[in-house]
């Protein structure tokens, strides 16, 4: 992760999503768990387990998934500054119990 400074984890809950738009050139890191990513625009999706990184190459909205509870980081090339367009993490609804 040379040149790509490090934001801090970001905590996903398995079967969250993690939305991030417009965010060429950001490189996601996977520090514990395993998230499927896929990118709008791009026909490959991939799945990224601990210690894995992939760098985001399409502008758009690219949309990341924890199979299981996950530790990931978002990181700008160093001369870009700091992150500024993650826009949600979505959490898993809970069923209600049956009354």
């Amino acid at each position: 992760m040379d040149g790509y400074p490090a934001s801090n984890p970001i905590g996903l809950p398995g079967g969250s999503l993690l939305r991030i738009d417009d965010c060429a050139g950001t490189l996601i890191h996977v520090w514990e768990g395993e998230i499927w990513v896929t990118q709008d625009g791009s026909p490959k999706d991939h799945v990224l387990q601990a210690g894995q990184s992939l760098q985001i190459n399409l502008g758009g909205t690219t949309i990341a998934q924890a199979f299981k509870r996950s530790l990931v980081s978002l990181s700008s090339p160093a001369s870009e500054g700091p992150l500024r367009r993650l826009l949600s993490v979505v959490l898993p609804q809970r069923q209600a119990a049956p009354g």
